[in-house]
C-alpha cells in the first residue's frame, strides 16, 4: 500500500469539501428552480435557509486552504490546485446567491396569476444547472476534455437566454397584464445565464489545475450583482 502523507491527506480532504459543497449549491439551484416551476413558496424559503451554511462552509475551506499553504511548501501544481479551490469556492458562492435570488422570484410570484408560459425558461434552467453538474465532476476528474465541453454548452446557454429574454419583452409589449410575471421570470432568465458563466469558471480551474492556464475559456466580463 502506497504511503499518503498527512498533507496529501489533507489536499484531498479539502477538494472533496469542496465538491461536496458545490453539490449542496446544485441542490439548492434545483429546489429554487422547482419552486419557481411550481410558484412554491415554502419551498423557496428553504433554498434561502441554505445560504448561510453554505457561506460559513466556504469560508472554512478558504481557512484551510491557506493554513496548509502556511505550514507547507506546495508543489507547484498543489499549489494551483489549491488556489483553485479558493476560485471554486467564490464561484459557488455566486451560484448559491443567484439560487437565492431564483428562489427570491418564485416568492413574488406565488402571489400572481399565473399568466407567462416557462417554455423555454424550464430548459434553461435544466441547461444551467447540468453545467454547474459537471464543472463540479472536472473539480474531482481533472478531465480537460469535460472541461472543455462545460464552455462549449455556455453558448447554447446564451442563445437561449436571448430566445427567452425577446419572447419575454415582446409578451410584455402586447399583454400589459403579463408585465409583472414577465419581469420577474427576465431576471431569472438573467440569473440563470449568470449561473452558466460561473460554471465556466469553475470548468476553467481544471485546466488551470493541469496545465497552468488561468483563464482558457476567458470572455469580457459582464456586469455581476453579487460582485463588489
Amino acid at each position: 500500500m502506497a504511503f499518503v502523507s498527512a498533507y496529501d491527506r489533507a489536499l484531498a480532504s479539502l477538494v472533496r469539501r469542496t465538491v461536496d459543497l458545490g453539490r449542496e449549491v446544485e441542490h439548492m439551484l434545483h429546489q429554487a428552480l422547482i419552486a419557481l416551476e411550481a410558484t412554491d413558496a415554502v419551498l423557496a424559503a428553504s433554498v434561502r435557509e441554505r445560504d448561510d451554511y453554505v457561506d460559513a462552509e466556504d469560508t472554512a475551506i478558504e481557512a484551510d486552504v491557506l493554513e496548509l499553504i502556511s505550514w507547507q511548501q506546495p508543489r507547484q501544481r498543489d499549489l494551483r490546485r489549491l488556489a483553485a479551490i479558493l476560485r471554486v469556492g467564490r464561484d459557488l458562492e455566486r451560484i448559491a446567491d443567484y439560487s437565492c435570488d431564483i428562489a427570491d422570484s418564485a416568492g413574488v410570484l406565488a402571489g400572481l396569476p399565473r399568466l407567462v408560459p416557462f417554455g423555454d425558461l424550464t430548459r434553461l434552467g435544466r441547461l444551467a444547472r447540468r453545467m454547474v453538474h459537471e464543472a463540479l465532476a472536472t473539480v474531482e476528474s481533472e478531465d480537460l476534455s469535460r472541461a472543455g465541453a462545460v464552455n462549449a454548452e455556455d453558448e447554447a446557454v446564451d442563445r437561449l437566454y436571448a430566445d427567452v429574454r425577446d419572447d419575454l419583452v415582446r409578451l410584455m409589449e402586447r399583454e400589459p397584464r403579463a408585465v409583472r410575471p414577465a419581469a420577474e421570470l427576465l431576471l431569472v432568465a438573467r440569473y440563470l445565464e449568470r449561473v452558466g458563466d460561473h460554471a465556466v469558471n469553475i470548468a476553467e480551474t481544471t485546466v488551470f489545475t493541469v496545465e497552468g492556464r488561468g483563464r482558457p475559456f476567458h470572455q469580457p466580463a459582464t456586469p455581476d450583482p453579487h460582485e463588489g
